[in-house]
């Protein structure tokens, strides 16, 4: 993992972004575009894009999902200072992990302890292996990501052969039983579907998550990669992008290792006929749950609860 003087990097460059929403910049707020308008040509936050579908409804929006058609910013423009708008970057303040222009040194940080030159914070960041770090980094958690996402894609197929299986032991065991049977196979059908909802929008939400960091991590390492040949202040400012979107990614892994892989199995009740009257479904509904853990760790806990 990149050392603390890396992992405040980032810290500076919280009002820089790729895309920023031109709603917000119309009315003097710096906030990240998450849709672009191919018929507008602008960039829209979350909030903005509200106000904008409710006036445009036909407009078809470009989500991050799509990053890769929307149109090429002005990189230029994010080696300026935003305070000093004529100023370039050129430094770096090691106190307050910010990238400082000529007047920000004069104005804001002559009592700082360490201000460096941009050149010289990237030599000291080669010499300490910073850059490969975060690369190889970025490398291992985007294949930790795939691996994770198919992972979830082959539970969700079980799960579905699983639920698939249930039915069909659910109809078999109907056909055994009279009428008065009806709203009993109702009210356990009922309780399967809501379970399998369930499990399938907690797999489903955490399979979307893995594909967003997939497509901004690569997105900003291929940004990085490119900058790094135009301007070394753009790339210290794309290699804090990607050291952020890292952190983001660790916190993403972490929350998807530590839930549990479902399945569904269905356990059916031989006393049925004896006990219809004080019954209140053909049988109960299981959800199988096992311990899912990092790949170094090879441990599993297999619990099973009744829903």
């Amino acid at each position: 993992m990149a050392s603390n003087l890396e992992s405040l990097i980032h810290k500076g460059s919280d009002l820089l972004f790729d895309f920023a929403c031109f709603t917000c910049q119309d009315n003097a707020r710096n906030t990240e575009a998450n849709f672009y308008c191919e018929e507008c040509s602008r960039f829209y936050c979350s909030k903005c894009v509200e106000h904008h579908n409710y006036l445009y409804k036909k407009h078809a929006l470009l989500d991050k999902k799509n990053i890769s058609q929307w149109p090429e910013t002005d990189e230029s423009g994010q080696e300026i200072c935003q305070e000093h708008k004529k100023e370039k970057l050129t430094g770096f303040c090691e106190d307050h992990s910010q990238l400082i222009c000529h007047a920000c040194h004069v104005h804001n940080h002559q009592k700082c302890s360490k201000v460096v030159l941009i050149a010289d914070k990237i030599k000291d960041l080669h010499q300490k292996g910073g850059f490969k770090q975060l690369s190889a980094t970025i490398d291992t958690q985007h294949q930790q990501l795939i691996r994770k996402k198919d992972d979830l894609e082959e539970n969700m197929k079980s799960i579905e052969k699983s639920y698939n299986n249930i039915l069909e032991e659910i109809n078999s065991l109907r056909k055994a039983i009279n009428d008065s049977l009806d709203q009993l196979e109702k009210n356990t059908k009922k309780k399967l579907d809501a379970l399998l909802a369930t499990m399938r929008t907690s797999i489903q939400t955490d399979i979307e998550n893995c594909m967003e960091c997939i497509n901004n991590i690569t997105c900003l390492k291929e940004g990085w990669l490119r900058s790094e040949e135009k301007s070394q202040a753009l790339s210290l400012f794309k290699y804090s992008k990607c050291l952020d979107q890292s952190f983001n990614v660790d916190a993403v892994l972490q929350e998807i290792t530590i839930k549990i892989e479902k399945t569904l199995t269905f356990n059916p009740d031989t006393t049925i006929q004896q006990t219809l009257p004080t019954l209140t479904g053909l049988g109960k509904i299981l959800s199988t749950v096992r311990q899912s853990q990092l790949a170094e760790n090879k441990t599993q806990n297999t619990v099973t609860t009744p829903n």
